[in-house]
């Protein structure tokens, strides 16, 4: 299954040569195309993907909770109670 890919021809230094053969070996990855592809994914991921872990803030349009609805405050079970005993 070939995918969406272009040609490039690169020019590194000899240790990044090795380095890049080092990590297409360990990685088990047919060659060095994959190899700076998985590169450059990890690093976009490193410098973008903050907004892809965290879920964004959503947006509450409707009114704020009233009194009666926050029931997980400390002293809200006693507060309605109390309000109920009263209107009653």
């Amino acid at each position: 299954m070939k995918k969406n890919m272009r040609r490039v021809s690169l020019r590194v230094t000899a240790q990044t040569l090795y380095n890049l053969e080092r990590l297409r070996q360990m990685g088990e990855l047919r060659d060095m195309g994959r190899v700076v592809d998985k590169l450059t994914r990890e690093k976009m991921l490193a410098l973008h993907g903050d907004h892809l872990r965290k879920p964004t803030k959503k947006i509450n349009h409707f009114r704020d909770a009233t009194k009666m609805d926050r029931t997980k405050e400390k002293g809200a079970q006693k507060w309605t109670m109390k309000q109920f005993c009263q209107q009653r």
